[in-house]
């Protein structure tokens, strides 16, 4: 058989509001979407989402590397066998982590639909339908992040996640502290953003004793293995390793010497069957847990981040991918959103018939 035939095309896609993050703010997330398709017209879609802020290629550097791309083999028939593929083209996972993504969805897609297999039951046997998720709470002030707390907790979420270091201590935690006098069950995720000093970050875990905290992501901005273990030691909060936010140097030190509780994976970056699996297993072997994350793609790309998240080995953990909230509009007819903090797993061999009809145009599939 052939090799397959690639198409591909822009999208920009504004959030409702601004994203503030560590490393800059995110109002709108450019990207392109990818289709392949063989000789008997299975077809495969992608999504590539970039941000070189994250540790992936520059959407110019995307492009490029597209408009370069030539197919020398045709899909190898298991999906193990997909790194030596992408390998083959040219394309890897370590300069353009973002477009192997794409190419790698895309083609796990199609290798789906010869095995007759949804991919998430492709990556893991058994895998469930849908998974746990976590609610973002934003919102400038404090009133605000409550009335967002509490209108999560109503639509059925029992995570939250909020960004903390860009306010005071005591007036963080005082919201904090009201939501969960009002509601015992809830579990905090806190994102620092990499903001705070060794003190600063005493200063809150000290204050915020008592709160169910499940743990905090990257308190330090500068993240020496003693300080970390410091922090640990003296307030025994639990920490997250966001994994784009250092190298793979950095990353290994740090879960061999099982400074962290939690590590955190963004599939656009680190893949599903490329860089990711080797992740996980290490984690695993250093008794950690793995959340799967999202980029801010679109639901193209979030589909395949979910079947990951589902195909996780391990006990039951909320995911940080109801993300297709904060967009005002999507490339898919229904963006993927959670529903009673739930996230159903779509069918990504059914993402052709899911795309908006400009979209199908201009991939050249309708």
């Amino acid at each position: 058989m052939r090799p397959p035939r690639l198409t591909w095309t822009n999208y920009a896609l504004p959030l409702r509001e601004p994203v503030q993050t560590a490393r800059g703010t995110i109002v709108r997330r450019d990207g392109v979407l990818i289709a392949l398709r063989d000789d008997d017209g299975i077809t495969g879609i992608g999504d590539a989402a970039p941000d070189s802020r994250f540790g992936s290629e520059t959407l110019d550097e995307l492009r490029s590397a597209l408009a370069g791309l030539q197919f020398s083999a045709a899909l190898p028939p298991a999906v193990n066998k997909l790194p030596e593929w992408l390998q083959a083209c040219g394309v890897s996972p370590y300069v353009h982590p973002a477009l192997s993504f794409a190419l790698e969805s895309a083609a796990l897609a199609m290798l789906c639909q010869r095995l007759h297999t949804p991919l998430h039951v492709a990556l893991r046997a058994g895998a469930p339908a849908e998974v746990m998720v976590n609610a973002l709470i934003g919102g400038a002030s404090s009133p605000q992040r409550f009335e967002q707390a509490e209108a999560a907790l109503r639509g059925g979420f029992h995570v939250l996640k909020f960004k903390c270091g860009g306010r005071g201590t005591a007036d963080e935690v005082a919201w904090l502290r009201r939501v969960t006098e009002r509601h015992p069950t809830v579990e905090w995720r806190a994102d620092a953003n990499g903001r705070w000093s060794l003190p600063e970050a005493l200063a809150f875990c000290t204050t915020a004793r008592g709160l169910p905290l499940e743990y905090i992501e990257d308190p330090l901005a500068h993240a020496h293995p003693e300080s970390l273990a410091l922090l640990r030691r003296e307030t025994g909060v639990r920490i997250a390793l966001d994994e784009s936010s250092r190298d793979d140097v950095w990353r290994a030190a740090r879960i061999a010497n099982r400074v962290f509780h939690t590590l955190i994976i963004k599939p656009t970056i680190f893949g599903i069957t490329t860089r990711a699996p080797a992740l996980i297993a290490k984690a695993a072997s250093a008794g950690m847990r793995v959340v799967m994350s999202s980029f801010y793609e679109s639901s193209v790309g979030l589909s395949y981040v979910a079947a990951a998240a589902a195909a996780l080995p391990g006990p039951t953990v909320a995911h940080g991918i109801g993300t297709a909230t904060h967009f005002s509009e999507d490339v898919t007819e229904d963006p993927l959103l959670p529903e009673s903090g739930m996230l159903r797993i779509p069918d990504v061999r059914e993402l052709p018939g899911m795309l908006r009809s400009a979209y199908l145009r201009k991939l050249q599939l309708s």
